[in-house]
C-alpha cells in the first residue's frame, strides 16, 4: 500500500522530514486512484508531525548558503566516496568544527546524513526502475546489497525487496 512506518518514531528532525516527505509523496500518488489510501497517508503524516522533536536554534551552525552548498555537494557525489575531511575543506573548516556545525545545522552527524541521502536515492531508484537491488546499492555508493539491506531494515523496519513489493511503481 504505502510507506511502512518504523516501529519507533525517528529521533531527529532530518529522519522525520524524510519519512513525512515519503508519506506525502505516497498520498499524492494515491490521490487520483484511491482517495481513501491518500487520506490514510495524510493522517500518518499528521500523526508524525505531532511527534516531531522541537527545532533547536541554529547557533554555531552553517549559514544558509553554506548549508545549501554542502547539500548540493553531497547529493552530487552520492555514488562515490564522500569523506568528511574533503567536505569540511569545501567550506574551509577543520573536521572537528565542521562536525559540530553540521550537527547543529542538519540535526544529525555527517555520516548519518549521508546514509539517509543514500537511502533516499535507493528508495527513489527502487520505485522508478527495475534494477536489481545489488546494482542499486552500488549506484548509491554503498558497498553491496547486504549493506543496503542492513541500513534499510534498521531505518525503515523492512528489507528493500519487501518495501519494493509494497510500493506502487512509478516506472
Amino acid at each position: 500500500m504505502s510507506t511502512v512506518l518504523p516501529s519507533k518514531p525517528p529521533r531527529n528532525r532530518s529522519d522525520f522530514s524524510a519519512l513525512i516527505a515519503s508519506i506525502l509523496a505516497d498520498a499524492i500518488a494515491f490521490l487520483d486512484q484511491d482517495q481513501a489510501a491518500a487520506q490514510i497517508c495524510i493522517e500518518k503524516a499528521n500523526k508524525l508531525m505531532l511527534q516531531r522533536p522541537a527545532e533547536a536554534p541554529n547557533k554555531g551552525g552553517f549559514p544558509p548558503w553554506q548549508a545549501k552548498r554542502l547539500q548540493n555537494f553531497i547529493i552530487e557525489n552520492l555514488t562515490g566516496s564522500i569523506r568528511m575531511e574533503q567536505t569540511a575543506a569545501l567550506v574551509k573548516l577543520s573536521p572537528s568544527h565542521f562536525s559540530r556545525a553540521f550537527k547543529v545545522t542538519f540535526g544529525e552527524n555527517f555520516s548519518q546524513y549521508v546514509i539517509m541521502q543514500r537511502l533516499g536515492l535507493a528508495r527513489h531508484m527502487m520505485k522508478t526502475t527495475s534494477e536489481p537491488i545489488g546494482e542499486i546499492a552500488a549506484a548509491c555508493g554503498l558497498a553491496d546489497q547486504a549493506h543496503l539491506t542492513r541500513l534499510f531494515r534498521r531505518t525503515y523496519g523492512v528489507t528493500p525487496s519487501a518495501w519494493r513489493r509494497l510500493e506502487p511503481r512509478n516506472a
